[in-house]
């Protein structure tokens, strides 16, 4: 599982959109998650609840 967090919505597109141009990303981590996964990926939005802190 891989969780990660933006400041909003904008800032997870451009990582999205930026992220395979990078060496380390595109030539090691891309394929490892590849190679691994069992399942296709999924993506959950979680948002704060009204007890949140946040």
């Amino acid at each position: 599982m891989i969780l990660t967090s933006y400041p909003g919505e904008r800032a997870h597109r451009r990582h999205l959109a930026d992220a395979p141009a990078r060496p380390f990303v595109r030539d090691g981590i891309l394929p490892d998650i590849e190679r691994e996964q069992a399942a296709a990926p999924r993506t959950l939005r979680l948002g704060p609840t009204g007890r949140s802190l946040i």
